[in-house]
């Protein structure tokens, strides 16, 4: 009966992960001779090639694809325990991969990631941008802040916070063009849109396009751009109203003042998703408390 060495596959599975054999060997802390000629063993004792070596990296061979397939859940699995473990010995240590709308990531979590990383010191973030809840969630992410949620009872879901959006504008635009005084007065200034590369998205951030009108027939913005950061600079040279979640902090101290303060924007809701299997773990639980806490002691920047 055939004895394997589980280690060689745990080297083998780490060299796949990578793509090269240098970046493994580093991630074991050993030399790159020595993760080769490990792997050369486990090949020899398979009686076939796992890999194709070249200057550029690796790649599977037929065979070897078939073994990756067998074995990467089960590394997957052990990683997760291994995981567990830490955060029962610790209660902020560890890795998480959170993804969120891109809105929400400018607007509103990336401005508290300092804040969270200097509290919980040994916590490690890789923050993304996100599509799918379910398909992300299925591909490695920890944790989900989306206004999407995944259909499945596989996922447990919990309010994060409500964004609320309203208009605003410079005082120097002001000053230039006037203050509109309902909202049909929008159709005689400038208005700043956000570029959408889904133009059937319900997230409603180009309200201020439509308000008031036959929505076949929406306003002409002056300016559209797919950068909320840009947004926010435009507006404050000067450039136009625009459409902006009053509670983010992107809007503290930028000078930009509310217009139409007794007309506000559609509301949006963001959900923190995780799995279930996963919410009762410290580092989860540590981040979930943060960001809720954050969210909690939101309220509206405005400038008169």
């Amino acid at each position: 009966m055939l004895r394997l060495d589980w280690n060689k596959f745990k080297y083998f599975y780490r060299v796949v992960q990578f793509g090269k054999i240098n970046k493994a060997a580093q991630s074991f802390g050993m030399s790159q001779s020595t993760l080769s000629r490990q792997i050369a063993a486990l090949e020899e004792e398979l009686g076939f090639e796992l890999l194709v070596r070249s200057i550029s990296g690796v790649e599977l061979t037929v065979k070897g694809e078939a073994v990756y397939k067998r074995i990467k859940d089960s590394f997957f699995q052990l990683e997760q325990i291994f995981d567990i473990i830490a955060d029962l010995e610790t209660l902020a240590n560890g890795k998480l991969v959170v993804t969120a709308d891109n809105g929400l990531i400018d607007t509103w979590l990336s401005y508290y990631i300092p804040e969270f990383l200097n509290e919980y010191p040994e916590m490690k973030l890789t923050i993304k941008s996100c599509g799918n809840p379910e398909t992300i969630l299925k591909e490695g992410a920890d944790i989900i802040c989306s206004r999407l949620m995944p259909q499945s009872n596989d996922y447990s879901h919990e309010l994060l916070m409500t964004w609320n959006r309203a208009l605003y504008a410079s005082k120097d635009y002001l000053k230039n063009h006037g203050r509109p005084k309902t909202i049909a007065d929008l159709d005689n200034h400038k208005l700043i849109a956000f570029e959408e590369s889904n133009p059937n998205s319900d997230d409603e951030i180009n309200w201020h396009l439509l308000a008031g009108r036959n929505q076949s027939n929406p306003r002409d913005p002056v300016l559209s751009i797919n950068s909320i950061h840009s947004i926010i600079s435009a507006a404050k040279d000067g450039v136009g109203i625009i459409s902006f979640c009053e509670e983010s902090p992107l809007l503290k101290d930028c000078g930009l003042v509310r217009v139409l303060p007794d007309i506000n924007g559609p509301s949006l809701n963001t959900y923190l998703i995780m799995l279930r299997e996963n919410q009762d773990i410290a580092r989860f639980q540590t981040f979930k408390n943060f960001f809720k806490t954050k969210a909690n002691q939101l309220s509206p920047y405005i400038a008169k």
